[in-house]
């Protein structure tokens, strides 16, 4: 345990006299347990849980718990026994089938998997049913079978991992077009995850500074910000100098619009650490959230001169000289942004596409737009604008077949037949959008 977080020992401490004061009370014995393992101290929860399990039978949570740690260490044999005592003592709780048939799946026993995941999507848990359905369908050499389930996936819950699954099935089935499309707009690795309400819980008994952060910085992504600051506050009060706490907790505060304790927070930052780029991108969002553009520019500028390599700050920079019409600067930032990694440069080529549309200069437009649809097959915006500026230049079979290609992607009709009426000269042709729609 880390001797400088007095606070989690006494709070662990406080759990232990409880489970030492009250030996056959099963609750007092499984809470330790979850503080354990919520902090990161596994083999001690994995002794608790099996404690609170024995002094209480037919409490579903501790042998359940017990499986998800199991599989979250990578023992896949080992999650199978204590899941099959939760069911038994609880056979109507979908996740837990959810579990038991992707543990199925991962041994290679596919017809009790498929059991699992049809007893699942009985109880109500359709779409990951159905995405596992699919798996092992494709597994086992069934595409047909695959796609039929996955096309029965409303559009709005389609995760990048139905779209990869589909790209996997059409191209089993020879559609290639297809599966090139499907697999770009399965791109996204973010795992498919389905919810577990009797887990919520316990995040209640995370009392670690990493724990603590990385459950603050969940809700900051899911932009759930007063969730953010009512863990990084306290938090403040163990650990008030620590940086990704202090840079995070100015962040939701300017996200919420409280510019002066976000303010507050950083002045406190800087004289932490002056020279720290973070607290300079902190100092720009809360500066940007105030309106306050110029001095947001300066800050972004300050934390690049300390670290260059920030791709993400270089792309903030290109969208700033983008909307003040600096498009020469727009361009070098742009051009920064993927030289150091940006995450998405399918965007960022779409951007610079946008910019030198907007100036006319057609074939450098045309390249930007070129490499971005390479990158991502499914981007339609970008195959709509690479038409018109094919268009341009007189291309004008190279820019039926990139709007034939956005056509087949499906997500802008009224675009598509817009593009068309321009090439077709019934109406004038326009430049290309220096706003950028987001792809």
């Amino acid at each position: 345990m880390d001797p400088a977080d007095p606070e989690l020992a006494r709070f662990l401490d406080g759990l232990l006299d409880a489970a030492v004061t009250n030996p056959g009370d099963s609750e007092a014995r499984g809470r330790l347990a979850i503080a354990y393992e919520m902090n990161d101290f596994d083999a001690a929860a994995v002794v608790v849980y099996r404690q609170a399990e024995a002094l209480d039978p037919m409490e579903f949570r501790w042998p359940y718990f017990l499986s998800l740690l199991a599989i979250g260490q990578g023992d896949t044999e080992a999650a199978l026994k204590p899941l099959d005592r939760a069911l038994a003592v609880d056979a109507d709780y979908a996740p837990a089938w959810l579990w038991k048939a992707s543990l199925l799946r991962d041994l290679g026993e596919n017809d009790d998997a498929a059991a699992a995941y049809g007893r699942a999507r009985d109880l109500g848990e359709e779409v990951h049913a159905v995405v596992g359905l699919a798996q092992l369908a494709l597994r086992q050499a069934r595409p047909q079978d695959a796609l039929a389930l996955l096309e029965s996936v409303r559009r709005e819950d389609r995760h990048p991992q139905v779209f990869r699954l589909l790209g996997r099935a059409y191209q089993a089935l020879g559609r290639t077009d297809d599966a090139r499309i499907a697999m770009a707009r399965g791109k996204d690795t973010e795992p498919m995850r389905w919810a577990d309400p009797r887990r919520v819980g316990k995040s209640g008994y995370i009392m670690s500074l990493g724990g603590l952060l990385a459950l603050a910085e969940g809700s900051m992504k899911a932009k759930d910000y007063e969730s953010a600051v009512s863990i990084l506050v306290p938090l403040r009060a163990r650990f008030p100098d620590d940086k990704a706490l202090l840079g995070n907790l100015a962040i939701a505060y300017g996200r919420l619009g409280r510019a002066r304790q976000a303010f507050d927070v950083l002045r406190h930052a800087f004289t932490v650490e002056p020279e720290h780029s973070p607290f300079h991108n902190a100092m720009a969002t809360v500066l940007e959230e105030t309106g306050d553009r110029e001095r947001a520019r300066q800050h972004l500028e300050q934390s690049l001169a300390l670290n260059p390599a920030q791709a993400w700050v270089h792309e903030r920079l290109g969208r700033f000289w983008m909307e003040n019409g600096d498009y020469e600067k727009a361009l070098a930032a742009l051009n920064d942004a993927v030289k150091y990694g940006i995450d998405k440069p399918e965007t960022v080529f779409h951007l610079a596409g946008s910019i030198e549309g907007a100036r006319e200069r057609w074939p450098a437009a045309i390249d930007y737009f070129e490499r971005a649809v390479a990158l991502d097959e499914s981007h339609a915006e970008a195959y709509l604008h690479l038409a018109l500026c094919l268009a341009e230049v007189g291309r004008v079979d190279e820019a039926e077949a990139a709007l034939v290609w956005a056509e087949k992607i499906g997500s802008r009709p009224r675009e598509v037949a817009a593009a068309r009426a321009r090439l077709a000269g019934r109406t004038t042709p326009a430049s290309v959008d220096p706003a950028a729609p987001s792809p």
